[in-house]
């Protein structure tokens, strides 16, 4: 790999004991994690406050992901669609402008710093919300028709997107498919992210 490409990807396998936890212990874990400082002063879990929701809250029964965008809201990317939590209650979330998702099977939601929300299928294709309005992204615009796993944004202000067809990167209103042309392996990403230590780089 080139160093010049400030980029490399991490290939990650998913391994699972088997016994697998209930949707909404997880979204409750996950929540936990996501609002509760990390306990200090040998302070232990149940020493912190918590509230945890399940499906008799209306929490969805199956989530794939969760982002938080910078005005607060949480978003649940589901296999029955996107929902919206506000803190107290979950929202069936439909775009007020720019048509609908282009599936209900959500494979990753992922919020950008700036503003803004991308969406992955597992059917392929992306979107983006920002301020209700969506903009879609299909295979006529070139974005691969693989499961979309992850999105990250570089410092050059560049969105990238790892898909089970490769790597995919948005240039103006169009995107490319990385892969051999820009030097990168042509492996199907699993992540893709920026990198901690040196953020003008992806991971």
């Amino acid at each position: 790999m080139k160093k010049e490409t400030n980029l490399s990807l991490r290939q990650t396998r998913r391994k699972w004991s088997g016994v697998a936890l209930p949707p909404s212990l997880c979204f409750a874990t996950a929540l936990l994690l996501a609002s509760t400082p990390l306990a200090t002063g040998g302070q232990s879990l149940h020493q912190l406050y918590h509230r945890s929701w399940t499906v008799r809250e209306g929490a969805p029964s199956s989530i794939t992901s969760i982002a938080q965008t910078a005005d607060g809201f949480l978003w649940l990317g589901t296999d029955n669609g996107l929902v919206r939590f506000d803190g107290e209650s979950f929202e069936s979330y439909h775009p007020l402008t720019g048509g609908d998702l282009l599936s209900s099977y959500i494979t990753v939601v992922t919020a950008m710093a700036d503003g803004g929300l991308w969406i992955g299928y597992q059917s392929g294709g992306a979107s983006f919300l920002q301020n209700g309005r969506i903009t879609n992204f299909t295979p006529d615009q070139r974005f691969s028709a693989g499961s979309v796993h992850a999105f990250a944004k570089d410092m050059q202000g560049r969105v990238w997107a790892a898909t089970s067809y490769g790597l995919e990167r948005l240039e103006g209103s169009q995107w490319h498919d990385v892969g051999a042309h820009g030097s990168y392996p042509e492996e199907h990403p699993d992540n893709v992210f920026v990198d901690s230590i040196h953020p003008e780089r992806l991971v």
